[in-house]
């Protein structure tokens, strides 16, 4: 159909020489068995578009495109068991009109992640991280010109409470101008402004 389905999953075997990011002399070492399924969907690619029998679909443009993906890495510590946990990372964004002038997306990338650890026998730095924004596409004919205006709300919290001091909420603005001169060649401003507060 119009959807592309890409399931996965990846198992890695690693060595940590010093999992508590210890000083000299003071190291704990431990062998990682990293699994992670995951599971991105989307609308068609411009590839995959291409590769079907009606590859003049290139060149309609599309009213709407998205993505989402979701993973679960599961850590396993075999010198430090009681560290093995699962972490957590979801992205979805949906593009209005992605290959008009003129777009709007809306997106959100959600982690929760569990490294770097606090010394042995203390808490966790176990956190959610969460990034919500818009973005704003404007163009003028070819691409020669275009601007970006985007916002973005974002949090961390830490699971812990011997931690709770570090949670913070941010709000983020952007605005970028692009001058594609040559095929190949560009030049491009950015600025952001960040208001966090703990």
């Amino acid at each position: 159909g119009n959807i592309e389905w890409h399931p996965g999953l990846g198992v890695e075997l690693g060595y940590d020489s010093n999992l508590y990011l210890s000083p000299s002399g003071q190291h704990v070492d431990s062998m990682i068995l990293r699994i992670a399924p995951h599971l991105d969907i989307s609308t068609l690619s411009r590839e995959r578009r291409a590769s079907l029998d009606d590859s003049a679909g290139t060149d309609v443009e599309r009213k709407i495109a998205f993505r989402l993906g979701l993973a679960a890495p599961f850590y396993h510590y075999f010198h430090a068991t009681h560290r093995t946990n699962v972490a957590a990372q979801g992205d979805f964004n949906l593009t209005i009109r992605p290959d008009g002038r003129f777009s709007f997306t809306i997106h959100d990338r959600y982690r929760r992640n569990i490294r770097p650890f606090a010394f042995d026998g203390a808490g966790t730095y176990a956190y959610h991280s969460n990034v919500a924004g818009a973005l704003l596409k404007l163009a003028t004919p070819g691409e020669v010109f275009t601007a970006r205006i985007g916002f973005d709300f974002i949090f961390n919290i830490f699971e812990d409470a011997s931690f709770s001091y570090l949670n913070n909420v941010a709000s983020r603005g952007s605005f970028e101008m692009l001058w594609q001169f040559f095929p190949r060649t560009l030049l491009f401003f950015r600025s952001e402004a960040t208001h966090q507060g703990y």
